[in-house]
C-alpha cells in the first residue's frame, strides 16, 4: 500500500484564495495527486496562472491546469485542474485536443520508486458544469482519448477525478478498459457528483469523504 499513489478530487469553487488551505491539506494527509475543479483560474491572465503555479511549486507541487473561456462580462468559471507531489512523482501534460471548451487536463504520471506497483499512469481531471447535463461530448472525448492513450501506453494505470454533476458516465465505465467509479457517499447536497474513476479499484481503500476546503487566514 506504501507503493500505491494516494489520489484526491476538490471541488475548489476558486482555487487563488485557498491555494495554502489546499497545500496544507495535500501534505497533511500526504496526497500524491490532487484532481481539481471549479479552479475560476483566470483564463485571460497569465500573471494569475503564474502566482497559483508559483505559490504550490515552493511546496514541490506541480500546477496543470485548463482554464474555461472568460464569458462576456470577462469571468472565468469552472475548469480542471491537476497538482502533482513532484518528490515522489514526475509529470508531463498531455498534449490532447480538446474540442468544444471542455474543461478537462490530461496528465501521465511516473512514479520515481523503482519498487512502485504502477510505473506510469494516465491521469485525467474534467469538470461538467451543471448546464451541460448528460455531456455526451466529454464522455466521448474521453473514451476516445482513453483508448488512444492505452494503446501507445500498455499495461498503465488510469485514474481520473471529476465534478460530474448530472453527466452520464456509463460510457466510461463500459468502454472495455475495467474502469469503476469507486466514491460511494454523498459528497454535496446527498448526492455523488465529485468522483474518482480507476482501473486500480482492486488495490484501493473505499475513499473517505472530508470537510471543503476553507479559504486562508489571510484572505
Amino acid at each position: 500500500a506504501r507503493n500505491l499513489t494516494t489520489v484526491a478530487t476538490y471541488n475548489c469553487r476558486s482555487l487563488f484564495p485557498k491555494v495554502e488551505s489546499l497545500k496544507t491539506d495535500l501534505l497533511e494527509r500526504q496526497i500524491d495527486v490532487g484532481f481539481l475543479t471549479e479552479i475560476w483560474e483566470q483564463a485571460h491572465n497569465s500573471e494569475h496562472k503564474f502566482e497559483i503555479e508559483k505559490m504550490l511549486e515552493m511546496s514541490g507541487l506541480q500546477y496543470l491546469s485548463t482554464a474555461r473561456p472568460p464569458n462576456k462580462m470577462g469571468v472565468s468559471y469552472g475548469g480542471a485542474a491537476i497538482v502533482v507531489n513532484v518528490k515522489k512523482f514526475a509529470c508531463e501534460k498531455l498534449k490532447i485536443n480538446t474540442p468544444n471548451n471542455l474543461e478537462v487536463v490530461w496528465g501521465l504520471l511516473k512514479s520515481k520508486n523503482p519498487t512502485a506497483k504502477f510505473k506510469k499512469i494516465i491521469i485525467c481531471s474534467f469538470y461538467s458544469p451543471p448546464s451541460k447535463k448528460r455531456n455526451t461530448k466529454m464522455a466521448d472525448h474521453i473514451v476516445s482519448t482513453l483508448q488512444m492513450l492505452c494503446s501507445k501506453y500498455q499495461d498503465c494505470g488510469i485514474i481520473l477525478g471529476a465534478d460530474k454533476n448530472h453527466m452520464d458516465i456509463r460510457p466510461i465505465l463500459s468502454c472495455g478498459l475495467r474502469l469503476r467509479q469507486v466514491v460511494d457517499l454523498s459528497t454535496r447536497q446527498g448526492a455523488i457528483l465529485d468522483i474518482i474513476i480507476m482501473n486500480l479499484s482492486s488495490y484501493y481503500n473505499t475513499p473517505i469523504i472530508a470537510p471543503p476546503l476553507q479559504p486562508d487566514s489571510s484572505v
